[in-house]
């Protein structure tokens, strides 16, 4: 049974409660994303349709090759939209991988190892860190895809009950950092075969742009960093912003009296499962590491890096 206490009031609470009420406001009154999405869709049309007629272009960087704005809302401009919907989606590049890595993460998360590995980390953190295991596992969450968002948070809940904490922070603020960190991670899944296509359209402004070598892992760099900050962000909210805010439990963690107690805890069998998946994964990468050591090895790119292709 867990009974619960006030949280302190003091000025800087009452600050943080008003500043933490007026973001909650300002952002309830933002636009459903669908609707922000097509009042930039119409922006952008009347700007390049405005820029088109008063003959704006840009000289493309490095080249003295002028580029003409193009009005979307022309009359080639509308037929360029139209004919062009279909082939958009088609002739992304990184399409097929994108599907490919659904299909894995798919069977995956319904095998139970992406829960299974979650329960794993999050079981075994030590209470003083906790919430910022929690927010760094919530920043790997992409690799589940959008499942995560129902997975990560009750987990998260478990985990800070059976560690004398509140199990709402652990609710909400596992919630909000795999929402905040979803682009973001050390994991590899489907959103990082999508960046591939928008760094190779981007590249392609660029002069030789379009002969530069993209692959899945052109982004990591970036994604991995991210969710190492976004991880002590929101571990450094959950215990100073959010908790505080929340009654503080003074119970034993368990559950009220009449409730079935649930636990975050992986079984031996689930274990097994998880420790040979990660020597299956640690063998794959020995063999394609031996192949690629091998003279003439067809996974060996230019200037010997490795193909990205077959992993």
């Amino acid at each position: 049974m867990q009974d619960t206490a006030t949280a302190p009031d003091t000025r800087a609470g009452r600050l943080l409660d008003r500043l933490m009420t007026g973001l909650e406001r300002f952002g309830n009154k933002l636009p459903h994303p669908f609707y922000l999405f097509t009042v930039l869709f119409l922006v952008l049309g009347v700007v390049s349709t405005v820029l088109a007629a008063t003959g704006a272009g840009v000289t493309v960087p490095g080249t003295e090759e002028r580029l003409e704005v193009k009005g979307l809302f022309s009359g080639a401009g509308i037929s360029w939209l139209l004919e062009n919907a279909l082939v958009n989606f088609t002739g992304f590049p990184p399409l097929g991988t994108v599907l490919l890595m659904m299909m894995a993460v798919g069977v995956a998360e319904r095998a139970g190892l992406l829960e299974t590995a979650v329960r794993a980390t999050i079981a075994r953190a030590p209470v003083r860190v906790l919430p910022y295991v929690v927010a760094f596992v919530a920043c790997q969450a992409h690799v589940m895809s959008d499942i995560a968002m129902l997975v990560i948070p009750p987990l998260a809940a478990l985990a800070f009950r059976a560690a004398g904490r509140n199990p709402v922070a652990g609710l909400i603020g596992a919630f909000a950092c795999v929402c905040a960190g979803y682009a973001a991670g050390f994991t590899v899944g489907a959103l990082d075969a999508l960046y591939v296509g928008i760094t190779e359209k981007a590249a392609q402004v660029l002069p030789m742009g379009a002969e530069m070598a993209t692959h899945l892992l052109v982004n990591y760099f970036f994604t991995a960093s991210a969710s190492l900050l976004l991880a002590l962000v929101g571990g450094l909210l959950i215990t100073k912003v959010l908790e505080p805010r929340l009654p503080q439990p003074t119970g034993d963690g368990s559950a009220p009296e009449g409730e079935e107690e649930h636990s975050g805890e992986v079984t031996p069998l689930q274990m097994r499962a998880l420790l040979a998946a990660g020597a299956a994964v640690a063998l794959y990468a020995a063999v394609v590491l031996t192949v690629w050591l091998m003279p003439g090895s067809p996974l060996r790119g230019e200037g010997g890096a490795l193909v990205p292709s077959p992993c």
